[in-house]
């Protein structure tokens, strides 16, 4: 992951769209996203998918149709610019489906969703965020050590929202938006974002409390 940062802080993709919009290739910004999910797919950090072909093809459909849903969800509340339920359904994801299942959830949900939003060099931050959001869950769930109480699942997917999402997005806007980023600079990226992660976190822990129980219970059973 360490190196894909890298790799993308000193491409020409940010370079160029700092100094010159035109130069922006999409083709690179997709590159350099599909490349964060080929490396977090084969990396131990990941649980190892189903072996028979089986298992496969349902995990498969199962992730298609979360980040469906997500896209689906992301899509209906376009009109609030950070009141969606994308994060909480990736967390929901997660502790079905498992690291693996929540990262690819939460990273393709960003890709297929940003065709509506708008690509551009954020794609690959946000899919790195919420992929993280999706991938965490999957394994504090797989070790139990996510309670299944509403509250505190709610609570969960509050300070996720706001530390991971955020304090990834944070830094990331300064880089896309600052040629020499400062650590005073990317402090007051991170005071002035406060109120937008709030509503992120607000959001998750509202749409958690709500859909916990029905949605996180229908799952399980039917998976």
């Amino acid at each position: 992951m360490s190196e894909f940062i890298e790799r993308y802080y000193n491409s020409p993709v940010r370079s160029e769209n700092i100094t010159n919009k035109k130069h922006f290739s999409i083709k690179k910004v997709w590159k350099s996203a599909f490349d964060v999910v080929v490396s977090e797919h084969f990396t131990g950090r990941l649980r190892n998918p189903p072996r028979s072909s089986g298992q496969s093809a349902k995990m498969l459909t199962r992730i298609a149709t979360m980040v469906a849903l997500n896209v689906t969800g992301r899509a209906a509340f376009f009109m609030f610019s950070d009141f969606k339920p994308v994060y909480a359904i990736t967390i929901i994801s997660g502790i079905t489906l498992g690291s693996l299942g929540g990262f690819l959830t939460g990273a393709l949900t960003m890709l297929v969703s940003n065709f509506l939003f708008g690509q551009g060099p954020w794609t690959p931050w946000q899919m790195l965020a919420l992929g993280l959001i999706g991938f965490i869950s999957g394994a504090l769930a797989e070790n139990g050590l996510i309670p299944r109480k509403r509250v505190w699942i709610s609570l969960y997917g509050f300070i996720m929202a706001i530390v991971v999402y955020g304090g990834i997005m944070n830094p990331a806007a300064m880089f896309m938006s600052v040629a020499r980023p400062t650590w005073k600079l990317l402090l007051a990226y991170y005071i002035s974002g406060i109120p937008v992660d709030l509503v992120k976190g607000t959001a998750t822990f509202l749409f958690l409390w709500i859909g916990t129980k029905s949605v996180l219970g229908k799952i399980e059973r039917a998976w």
